[in-house]
């Protein structure tokens, strides 16, 4: 009778075990799936931001652009109409701003 009772006790105590063990993993992989929600919810909102940078960066880029050819265009017409050369320092400095922006 002993024998059998000690048995009983010790096959409730591994079932105790088990549950609590398992009641453990299915409290952590809830706190998984949460974490996870949080974290693509935060990568989603980078990559929004993300996207928007590199569309305010091209379009600056492209302004940019723009802007050196106004200027050349304009420089040809001064020194085409008023037969005024531009000074070099002027274009210098042209042309610096826009090497400093695509190199940096």
């Amino acid at each position: 009778m002993k024998d059998s009772s000690i048995a009983v006790k010790l096959y409730l105590a591994l079932a105790l075990a088990l549950g609590v063990i398992v009641l453990g993993v299915g409290i952590g992989l809830l706190s998984l799936q949460d974490s996870l929600t949080t974290f693509k919810g935060e990568v989603r909102s980078l990559n929004a931001a993300q996207v928007d940078i590199l569309r305010a960066e091209s379009h600056f880029k492209i302004q940019v652009q723009e802007w050196k050819t106004s200027m050349s265009a304009i420089a040809k017409n001064v020194e085409l109409c008023c037969s005024m050369p531009l000074k070099e320092t002027e274009m210098q400095l042209v042309n610096m701003l826009w090497e400093c922006y695509w190199h940096s």
